[in-house]
């Protein structure tokens, strides 16, 4: 993927308005967990190519959202919604919407109202540089969140 992207890159440097290749170097970025340059992309396709990539306002949105950028995520995930009505997955793109709009209004009121929490990594057996998973609770306000590299195994010495 990294390579595809390094590639694209190039591709985008000469050839920025290539709708379908920006597409695709949106899709990598945004695999690739680099939101905000896929949100750019994404942005400038649904603007030159809505039509033939409608999923890539969707993905303008997830990547607003991903971003912080809660109000106008919200925005553009109704317009999204607005513009399938009709369509034979209208019911499914609803259902999506209203969970991605929910979770912006959820992280607006995190934001809002933050809880005092203390994150401590206790060593390297326990916490690690890889994907963490699978919390397991202590007590009322305490717990483990194990290595995925570690499962099912989960605590070795």
């Amino acid at each position: 993927m990294y390579t595809a992207i390094f590639f694209y890159e190039k591709y985008y440097s000469i050839r920025n308005n290539n709708v379908t290749a920006n597409y695709t170097l949106a899709e990598l970025h945004r695999t690739a967990r680099n939101y905000e340059k896929a949100r750019e992309l994404y942005r400038q396709v649904y603007k030159k190519a809505g039509k033939k990539y409608p999923m890539a306002q969707f993905y303008y949105a997830q990547m607003l959202k991903s971003t912080g950028q809660y109000d106008d995520a919200i925005s553009e995930f109704n317009k999204f919604r607005r513009s399938m009505k009709g369509g034979k997955d209208e019911k499914d793109y609803t259902r999506i919407v209203k969970n991605e709009i929910e979770g912006c209004d959820s992280a607006k009121g995190i934001i809002m109202n933050p809880v005092n929490v203390t994150i401590e990594s206790i060593n390297s057996t326990v916490n690690g540089p890889h994907i963490e998973l699978s919390p397991v609770p202590v007590n009322d306000t305490f717990f483990f969140i194990l290595p995925a590299h570690r499962l099912p195994g989960i605590f070795h010495r």
